[in-house]
């Protein structure tokens, strides 16, 4: 998706080139990077390929909402490297730098807004004298590599989970004493979900405000940042269900929830869905800040879920085998994130968009609001509810 013109990206790439060459830093590629780093590889798991089922949309099912869709979820890795002949040292964008070598291993990642992988973000710093106070750490966990929007979808997926993985992968005594650092977020959840996994905040260093020196660190790759890999979904359950279960309120009946949204992708005429929904018994959760183990009691609580696309969905990892997730998009951004999670954790899913939607990248349409059809959703909510439903939905 080209979402800078040919000739805008080659003067780009030309710039790019010049500046590293002026930094002296060098950027190994992802083959390159694994190959720096074999030696040190501590575990991994296997990739998966998993091909989604196509899902259409509920109200006409002559409209295909995602085809059927080959995912391939690279292998994960864990390294631990140590014992440097050069300097190693954080970067303020969260990588790690061993002499003038910047190690950037979520491969996955890339801003779709300027095509870039993390190297002109870090060629922009080192341009700017670094004056960050130095703090020398004898062990070191480098979880993120890239700057990116306090969102909570990536932080839980990405972050969380990755740090997770590593934590299943080395000596607990090791864990209980590391330091963490990357380019903060700085929010509440952040906050909860690194207390829950037991690193305190003495722990925790901004990578942009504070150079960290260290003589060992545990990195962990990212290859897809739309499809975390199963294992680190399944990492992420075992050691933060436990805790937000004991933190939170466990109820006994089956919640239908409706979860709004009251910044990009609201529903416009969410005032008419909400009357209608009440109908039929869903709770409506608006859309606030929450704890995490507030938000783990929504979803954990419920056995079916609508509300539009976003962040919020990430939770429905909390959520048992059978929960219905029923997403709602604006036609011109529909991504199969939640679909793909619904589809590892056996949870049943369905999809609606008020027309045939788009698949051609554009920057402004995440921030598209979504009108739907009362009368379709109704319609297919008394099918579901009847278990009548021929087969609109995919069990997964």
């Amino acid at each position: 998706m080209g979402v800078i013109s040919g000739l805008k990206r080659s003067v780009v790439k030309t710039v790019e080139g010049l500046l590293k060459k002026s930094s002296g830093l060098e950027f190994p590629d992802k083959e390159e990077t694994l190959g720096f780093l074999k030696s040190n590889l501590i575990s991994g798991a296997d990739e998966s390929h998993i091909t989604l089922p196509e899902v259409r949309n509920i109200a006409d099912e002559n409209l295909v909402i995602f085809p059927e869709t080959l995912v391939n979820a690279s292998r994960d890795y864990t390294w631990k490297i140590g014992d440097f002949n050069e300097s190693a040292s954080t970067m303020r964008i969260g990588s790690i730098a061993i002499g003038k070598k910047v190690l950037h291993t979520d491969f996955g990642y890339v801003n779709l807004m300027t095509g870039d992988y993390g190297t002109r973000e870090v060629i922009r710093d080192f341009l700017v004298s670094d004056k960050r106070p130095v703090l020398t750490v004898d062990t070191l966990i480098a979880p993120w590599t890239h700057y990116f929007r306090k969102e909570y979808f990536m932080y839980v997926l990405f972050i969380a989970a990755k740090i997770c993985r590593i934590k299943e992968r080395i000596p607990e005594y090791v864990f209980d004493d590391i330091i963490v650092s990357y380019p903060l977020f700085n929010t509440a959840f952040e906050n909860e979900y690194l207390e829950l996994l037991g690193i305190k905040s003495t722990k925790v260093v901004d990578s942009r405000s504070t150079k960290i020196v260290f003589k060992e660190c545990y990195l962990a790759n990212n290859d897809n940042w739309m499809h975390p890999n199963i294992s680190d979904v399944l990492s992420l359950k075992r050691q933060m269900e436990p805790k937000l279960r004991a933190a939170a309120r466990i109820e006994k009946q089956s919640n239908r929830i409706y979860i709004s949204r009251s910044g990009r992708r609201r529903v416009v005429n969410e005032a008419d869905l909400v009357k209608m929904l009440l109908k039929y018994d869903f709770k409506i959760y608006e859309d606030k800040p929450r704890s995490v183990a507030e938000q783990y009691e929504i979803y954990h609580n419920a056995s079916f879920i609508i509300g539009p696309h976003g962040s919020s969905f990430a939770n429905v990892v909390w959520c048992s085998p059978g929960t219905h997730l029923f997403e709602l998009f604006p036609p011109r951004y529909v991504y199969n994130f939640f679909n793909y999670l619904a589809f590892i954790l056996d949870l049943k899913y369905s999809a609606y968009s008020n027309g045939p939607v788009s698949y051609e990248f554009n920057s402004k349409a995440v921030n598209d609001d979504i009108i739907v059809s009362i009368p379709d959703i109704e319609d297919y909510l008394k099918r579901i509810f009847s278990g009548n439903t021929n087969e609109i939905f995919h069990s997964y």
